[in-house]
């Protein structure tokens, strides 16, 4: 996993760097405001709260389980909305705010225990946020854009077999947590008033991200 994140943000550095050498900003006219609707992709987790569960630990020494097994994650989306105001051509700051999901695969040892816990997470977010145009025209633009703010993280925890002897007691939770969402590279078409655009990045967002824009 730690090979393919490397290869993903090397690509994603090669791609930036290439257009932050092109100097493209070529658009007529520059909408002051926009609006984004968009459901994000692979989000990242805020904590490994299971791995952290005593019972959890109890489990994985009762039972020959690999070390490296994790508590698999079975989906992980994101909607947020997002305005930003456009400074010029190129720069533009904003706010944005959404709704992380996260729901496990059930925790399990079909051949002793059966189904035993699963836990879901939702974390709720604002962000402030900068973008910066590397490319613009009328019909096209590819950018980077970074947020960083809070995030409600809650998570919630349900023991699903009651006979087993195993009592997953981690508890629900909930807090505020550190939030962020790193979109190297951003491309976007159509026209002045609407364009469709994806994303490629990595945070609580998600590392594909695919939405539309209203400017005005």
């Amino acid at each position: 996993m730690k090979i393919k994140r490397k290869f993903v943000v090397a690509i994603l550095f090669i791609c930036t760097s290439f257009f932050s050498s092109i100097d493209a900003q070529n658009v007529d006219v520059m909408p002051n405001n926009e609006i984004t609707i968009d459901l994000g992709l692979g989000i990242t987790q805020y904590t490994r709260h299971m791995d952290n569960c005593a019972a959890y630990k109890q489990f994985r020494s009762n039972v020959s389980i690999p070390s490296n097994k994790k508590f698999g994650d079975k989906m992980q989306t994101s909607v947020n909305i997002m305005y930003i105001r456009n400074i010029n051509k190129k720069f533009g700051v904003g706010l944005q705010a959404g709704i992380g999901f996260l729901k496990t695969d059930d925790f399990s040892d079909k051949k002793t225990y059966g189904k035993i816990a699963k836990i879901k997470e939702h974390n709720i977010y604002l962000m402030p946020t900068f973008r910066t145009y590397w490319y613009n025209t009328n019909n096209i633009g590819v950018y980077s854009r970074v947020s960083v703010g809070l995030a409600w993280a809650c998570y919630d925890e349900e023991d699903t077999n009651g006979n087993d002897n195993l009592i997953f007691a981690c508890g629900n939770e909930s807090s505020v947590k550190f939030a962020f969402q790193a979109s190297a590279i951003g491309f976007e078409w159509g026209g002045e008033l609407a364009r469709g655009f994806v994303e490629a990045g990595y945070g609580g967002q998600g590392i594909l991200i695919t939405g539309l824009k209203i400017r005005f």
